[in-house]
């Protein structure tokens, strides 16, 4: 079986940073509320550390990506997040959920 490849432009995730904002931006109730879903699923994904088994043991392969303050709202890591998409365009054909680390990483949220 031959290899495939993939346009430049495809991202290979299911949901783009420009759809995340279109989502978030919507005066739509139940459109914001796919948004905030979307970043609480993205941010669960990224505060746990990934576990993997060496020599019939769990261990921590990878730590979590990004790390959250005590108090830390869901209201406040959307907001962060729907900002650093408002202040950087030019980014938001890259996959929302690496979109989502990126804008909380570099916004104080980085481990």
């Amino acid at each position: 079986m031959g290899a495939v490849c993939l346009p430049a432009s495809a991202s290979p995730s299911f949901k783009s940073g420009n759809e995340l904002y279109i989502t978030c931006k919507s005066d739509n109730d139940f459109a914001k509320g796919i948004c905030t879903g979307y970043i609480i699923g993205a941010v669960d994904v990224l505060i746990a550390p990934i576990y993997g088994l060496s020599k019939n043991r769990l261990m921590i392969v990878h730590k979590a990506r990004i790390c959250l303050r005590d108090g830390v709202t869901v209201g406040q890591a959307t907001d962060v997040v729907i900002r650093w998409l408002d202040d950087n365009p030019a980014q938001r054909d890259a996959s929302a959920s690496s979109l989502v680390e990126l804008a909380l990483a570099s916004n104080g949220f980085k481990c």
